[in-house]
């Protein structure tokens, strides 16, 4: 390529955050312009720089990743994003491509795939995980009509979370968690959260459940 593509990344652990950092700037065709670790810091920080790909992290500390990729993307549209997670989940590599992500890979790929995920975005192409194609359109599409937000609290009710659980790792009140679990149960016809539970264990691929 005849220019650097510029990255910024947003990663909460910085162990894996240098790791990239590394593995990036190791590659001729890659700058890292900046790394944060949180949501606050990025929306300081991207203004400020030429980013060709931002790598997102799912799960920041004191946000969701969906909720900084929807910020930056009401910001700026063209803007292209490739978002990480630890889990090999099919359901939120659905969820970032609906979201406008142009790529998602879980964080236990090889540096080659990594590579070859940046280049594909980098020419204006979507990226997933090809391991995830199959699960991704399998997935029912009953929960097509959840929000995204619905989705993630959809997704940690099925994985037996609380809901004081769900409120701690999404950064919501408790309240607000269970107004969310009240929509889903109306949206998918559902009376329980065991019907819920069942409902996700029935229809989601093994390869989405941690």
């Amino acid at each position: 390529m005849s220019s650097s593509i510029n990255i910024i990344l947003v990663e909460t652990h910085t162990i894996i955050r240098n790791g990239l950092r590394h593995i990036l700037t190791q590659h001729p065709d890659f700058s890292v312009v900046g790394d944060v670790n949180s949501d606050l810091a990025l929306k300081t920080m991207w203004p400020k720089l030429s980013c060709d790909i931002l790598i997102l992290d799912v799960s920041l500390n004191k946000t969701s990743g969906f909720s900084t990729l929807d910020y930056v993307l009401k910001k700026q549209p063209q803007q292209h994003v490739l978002m990480l997670s630890t889990y090999p989940d099919s359901h939120y590599g659905k969820q970032s491509i609906s979201s406008g992500a142009k790529g998602y890979l879980s964080k236990d790929c090889n540096c080659d795939e990594l590579i070859e995920a940046l280049q594909c975005i980098a020419k204006g192409k979507t990226y997933i995980n090809a391991r995830l194609t199959h699960p991704i359109h399998a997935f029912s599409t009953k929960t097509e009509i959840l929000s995204s937000r619905e989705s993630e609290v959809f997704k940690l009710i099925g994985e037996g979370r609380s809901n004081n659980g769900i409120a701690q790792f999404l950064n919501l009140s408790p309240k607000t968690v269970s107004t969310y679990r009240t929509r889903i149960l109306e949206k998918l016809h559902l009376s329980s959260t065991a019907d819920v539970i069942k409902y996700y264990l029935t229809n989601t691929p093994s390869l989405t459940r941690i």
